[in-house]
């Protein structure tokens, strides 16, 4: 489904891009290779760029169908902060100086974000499974 939007479709670069911060998750490129190798993929796998273009493409569709379209308010922020962060932070770091609302707000904001676009993201795919009709070709 996330090939059908053309703003979706990943880019040579994007796949490159991928690519290459996955070696880097790696401490050598040798590791990387070595590992490519132990599941049967070889160093210029073409199987491997396409395993990496699809999951480029699912993050592209995600962006597009979820991320576009969260909004998180002020408000929303406010109240996390007061409610969540700073007990939270008072808890965690005894002793320490709760940082200012203006100081946290970049990262609360990307948090309440992350969290609703999960949500979006697991009412959409329960939506999916219901509407799904499963074909079994082999009886258990």
């Amino acid at each position: 489904e996330a090939e059908k939007l053309p703003t979706i479709t990943p880019t040579r670069e994007e796949v490159e891009a991928e690519l290459n911060a996955l070696i880097r998750r790696f401490t050598s490129k040798a590791e990387f290779y070595e590992r490519l190798s132990r599941v049967g993929l070889g160093e210029d796998s073409e199987q491997l760029r396409e395993i990496i273009r699809q999951r480029v493409a699912i993050n592209n569709y995600y962006d597009f169908r979820f991320r576009s379209f969260t909004v998180v308010t002020p408000q929303e922020v406010e109240d996390y902060y007061r409610d969540v962060y700073v007990p939270r932070f008072r808890r965690q770091t005894p002793g320490r100086i709760v940082p200012t609302l203006e100081e946290a707000r970049a990262a609360l904001n990307e948090e309440l974000e992350e969290r609703k676009i999960a949500s979006d993201a697991g009412e959409f795919l329960e939506d999916a499974r219901a509407r799904a009709d499963i074909v079994y070709l082999v009886q258990f």
